[in-house]
């Protein structure tokens, strides 16, 4: 996902009209799909709502008993809200997602979709988990 997205995109005269009014758009859109029409995308390519995404580093991590890395070189991680709208921008949206992505500093990445729902109760879970850590060490 680019973080770099446009704050009023340009759209020419064969950008749908939903696309150039916005009116397809839920509000936390961050619109980069109409500039992605029109540099030569096709509707389908660049339909995906996209948000403004969250993201950070993670810090390099040591394991306490023998001190060895077990994260080299940290990693990344990033939040964005996605939506695949319906074809001809009319219809009712399809559901919306949190798409979480995490580097490891290394090649690999891991990629996953939750819907609003599964965001929160993944968010509690990753909270009581860490709580269950710090409160029995």
């Amino acid at each position: 996902m680019s973080t770099r997205l446009p704050e009023q995109p340009d759209a020419d005269d064969t950008t749908p009209p939903w696309f150039r009014d916005g009116s397809a758009c839920p509000p936390w859109c961050a619109r980069g799909h109409v500039r992605a029409l029109t540099e030569g995308a096709s509707l389908d390519a660049a339909s995906q709502h996209v948000g403004r995404p969250i993201g950070g580093r993670l810090p390099e991590i040591r394991n306490a008993a023998d001190g060895r890395l077990t994260r080299p070189g940290g990693g990344g991680w990033e939040l964005v809200t996605v939506q695949e709208p319906m074809p001809n921008g009319l219809d009712s949206l399809m559901e919306a997602a949190v798409e979480f992505e995490l580097r490891d500093g290394e090649l690999r990445e891991a990629r996953a979709r939750f819907t609003s729902g599964e965001a929160r109760t993944l968010s509690a879970q990753l909270g009581y988990a860490a709580d269950l850590l710090d409160l029995d060490g």
